[in-house]
């Protein structure tokens, strides 16, 4: 028989903990990883992301890696130790090549733990729309534009005139660079 007092008590070590802190639209609050929100296709997105070591004990953090379409990690030098309460600071990009919604994971390894951080962003295109614009006593009216506007039969030696008026109805600016009228 054994006696309580021939027990021998074990306290075990917590394992790192990680924790993903970001200057983008911050982390997730539902899963700790890193949301880019909108990012215009074409562009990239950035995110500062400081991972911090909430372990009592240094971590060394032995590889990083990111998968998912449209996602990239700047080159980081591993491995590297981050002490206890510290923080390692890093960039994850976001390139996205199509208006959709974008996942990935961000896997940080250790000797002792492997730790996944989920990344999401949305790859939206710039939305322009033309419309006609008359102008008339009881107000304005705007009329959408196809891909063409016929402005109808115009006499020899005559001229007509349509007010046209772009309109940006994304989240991003569109920079004109030119614009041409064709087929006179």
């Amino acid at each position: 028989t054994r006696r309580s007092s021939d027990l021998l008590q074990v306290t075990a070590l917590p394992a790192p903990v990680l924790q993903v802190l970001t200057g983008c639209t911050g982390p997730d609050p539902n899963t700790g990883g890193v949301a880019f929100g909108s990012v215009q296709t074409g562009q990239i997105g950035s995110c500062g992301v400081s991972l911090v070591n909430m372990n009592p004990q240094s971590i060394s953090i032995t590889a990083l890696a990111v998968s998912g379409a449209g996602f990239q990690i700047a080159p980081v030098q591993v491995p590297l130790t981050v002490a206890a309460g510290k923080a390692v600071a890093l960039t994850i990009n976001f390139a996205p090549t199509a208006a959709a919604i974008y996942s990935g994971v961000f896997t940080v390894s250790t000797p002792s733990l492997i730790q996944s951080f989920p990344l999401a962003g949305t790859g939206q295109i710039p939305q322009l729309s033309l419309f006609t614009v008359s102008v008339s006593s009881t107000g304005t009216t705007e009329t959408p534009v196809g891909a063409s506007y016929n402005m109808g039969q115009v006499a020899g030696g005559n001229s007509t005139n349509v007010r046209l008026r772009a309109r940006n109805s994304g989240n991003f600016a569109i920079p004109f660079t030119s614009l041409a009228i064709s087929g006179f």
